[in-house]
């Protein structure tokens, strides 16, 4: 299993976990009432506004503009840590195309290093510099799930395990409806039926994709 993917929503039923699981931890959903109450954003060119998306049918964050003046990060006092120990982190987003997508992420190891990592959908290499590593993402236009095993992304960028995740920033132009963590792999079809939203729509995502980690 590598460590990020890009894979179509599953349709196939088996039968969900608990809706109450407490190896899942939702860190934004775009139903809610507040989606944001956990996450600051910064506009300096662009919107971030809650819009009806005609394939999942609900509503969904969309962030417009330029990465360098679009995002929404998480916990929103600098200061403070989103703290899950959970192995895996997900992100139920939708790119557009022609347009910039930027995801970053900053962790913990086992030592107490920090280290950060940013995907970018406008660059096809890996630098990686151990604290702060770039990957590129070929990213299709659509709803897509990304996954990420933050185990393994840790211990192949900077030779350590993953401990603990500190924050998230996602900068550009995408519509978002979910990001969870959870303690173990869990496929959709095995999620409680308020995390798929292929119960109720027809995803198009793109190809599982696998990128190229130099170490």
């Amino acid at each position: 299993m590598s460590i990020m993917s890009w894979i179509p929503i599953p349709r196939t039923e088996k039968k969900p976990i608990e809706e109450e699981d407490p190896s899942i931890e939702t860190l934004l959903y775009s139903g809610d009432e507040n989606p944001l109450a956990n996450w600051s954003k910064f506009v300096k060119a662009g919107y971030i506004k809650r819009v009806e998306d005609e394939e999942v049918r609900e509503k969904v964050l969309e962030l417009i503009g330029p990465c360098d003046s679009v995002w929404i990060t998480t916990p929103k006092d600098m200061g403070e840590k989103i703290g899950t120990c959970f192995d895996w982190l997900f992100f139920i987003i939708k790119p557009f195309p022609y347009k910039e997508l930027s995801i970053e992420l900053q962790v913990i190891d086992n030592t107490a290093k920090r280290h950060g990592f940013k995907f970018e959908n406008k660059i096809t290499t890996t630098n990686n510099r151990h604290i702060f590593s770039k990957i590129g993402i070929n990213m299709s236009h659509g709803w897509s799930l990304l996954e990420l095993d933050l185990q393994k992304l840790v211990f192949k960028c900077c030779g350590a395990r993953f401990a603990e995740l500190c924050c998230i920033r996602i900068h550009g132009s995408c519509r978002v409806l979910r990001v969870y963590t959870t303690a173990s792999y869990v496929s959709q079809d095995e999620l409680p039926l308020h995390y798929r939203p292929c119960a109720k729509s027809a995803f198009s995502g793109a190809k599982k994709h696998i990128p190229m980690i130099n170490t």
